[in-house]
């Protein structure tokens, strides 16, 4: 009998662009974690004890997926595990009193100045509250001043390299054979938190009317989040596998919220230098961008500026499986696209039937990754959760399997 493979042989190989023992699992990176209601539920669904000071890795609980937990990924058998920089609370406004039955709204800010406000179970952005403000409500007159005045957070107070040692010493002694995953250092990409540092409205009537506010926006942040990466890799940097790149949602539901050209135009460039630096700043690993909903028109640029890996894949928003399976499915590793809207929320038989789907498609030649398209809510079951690695385990291997072979 062959020697069983390592987490991390398998995910090294798959990234690599050969053909693993069996497709790798991922969970709980930056775009794809539980809600905070269904990891309570996961510990409760596993008889693990709750305990949210340590499991707690956002420490202002500024959003809904706030925890880290590798226990739960020890039950469901997937073969990543992540180190973060801390630098990710610059997002998070401090929601650490709010109590989600109170039935009362909580208002605050990130590090940025962003407003966000917490209701019930959801954090969202408050519309207007964004911190870099000009006199004219005209995007034609719009001026850099404000832009090169803006005082980004202090990146040297971002990261936290005690806990990042700490974890890399953990990870090291516990979990020694696993592939290492750096998580985003920002919550948002170029786009999206151009949007929260000037506004939604501005930044998409920019860079119709004015382009150079929308250019200056992107090398600004450039610079900003280099310097985080800069300072996170050079502790974790020679020991991870994938360094995630902030979400940036570029594609809405059924359609883009902007073009591709635009993508090319305003944000190409400044992806591909930030992850030439990053490769420089981790030599070993490989880079992941991840953008919610319909990505077909984007794939092909993403990795013209250097992305070896692609997440979120969705469904059911127009995204030709089978399509981006062939056109680049030999160019670049396919991550995501286990379905979080409906199969996990409805029954185990459904689940099932979905692993099978994607297996079906991305699974064949490599190249691909399971896991969640996006966070999961407190809607899915976690028996569906648990039930969904357990077949992809079991079926996602590459060797000929018996006839009828169940789990």
């Amino acid at each position: 009998m062959a020697e069983a493979w390592t987490p991390k042989e398998r995910v090294r190989a798959t990234l690599a662009g050969e053909i693993p023992d069996r497709v790798p699992l991922a969970f709980w990176g930056s775009q794809c974690g539980p809600h905070d209601v269904l990891y309570w539920r996961l510990l409760e669904y596993f008889g693990l004890p709750r305990d949210d000071a340590r499991y707690n890795f956002r420490r202002n609980k500024g959003h809904t997926v706030n925890f880290y937990d590798d226990r739960v990924l020890d039950q469901l058998g997937t073969d990543f595990r992540y180190v973060w920089s801390g630098s990710t609370d610059v997002n998070s406004p401090d929601f650490r009193t709010f109590t989600p039955e109170s039935g009362e709204d909580q208002d605050g800010e990130d590090l940025y100045g962003v407003g966000f406000r917490a209701t019930g179970y959801q954090v969202q952005v408050v519309p207007g509250r964004f911190p870099i403000h000009q006199e004219t409500e005209n995007p034609e007159e719009f001026e850099l001043d404000p832009i090169e005045a803006y005082q980004f957070p202090d990146p040297a107070k971002l990261i936290r390299v005690d806990e990042l040692k700490e974890r890399l010493a953990f990870l090291k002694a516990r979990y020694p054979d696993y592939a290492i995953a750096a998580r985003a250092v920002n919550s948002f990409g170029l786009f999206e938190q151009t949007c929260h540092l000037i506004g939604h409205e501005n930044t998409f009537m920019s860079i119709a009317l004015n382009p150079p506010v929308v250019h200056r926006m992107a090398e600004r942040l450039l610079d900003f989040f280099s310097e985080l990466y800069e300072r996170y890799l050079a502790v974790c940097g020679p020991y991870v596998d994938l360094v995630e790149l902030s979400g940036d949602d570029y594609a809405g539901t059924f359609m883009s919220m902007v073009s591709a050209e635009t993508y090319v135009e305003f944000y190409m460039k400044h992806y591909r230098e930030l992850i030439r630096r990053i490769k420089s700043w981790a030599p070993h690993a490989k880079v992941m961008f991840h953008s919610d909903g319909n990505i077909m028109q984007f794939v092909e640029h993403w990795i013209d500026s250097g992305a070896d890996v692609i997440h979120s894949c969705e469904s059911n928003v127009g995204n030709d499986h089978a399509e981006m399976k062939r056109r680049w499915g030999e160019r670049v590793v396919f991550m995501g696209a286990l379905d979080v809207k409906t199969p996990m929320q409805r029954s185990v038989a459904e689940t099932e039937a979905e692993i099978r789907r994607k297996f079906d498609i991305f699974k064949p030649g490599g190249h691909y990754i399971l896991a969640p398209e996006n966070h999961l809510q407190r809607d899915c079951k976690p028996e569906c959760l648990h039930r969904a690695y357990e077949c992809a385990r079991a079926w996602g291997a590459y060797q000929p399997q018996p006839a009828g072979a169940t789990i």
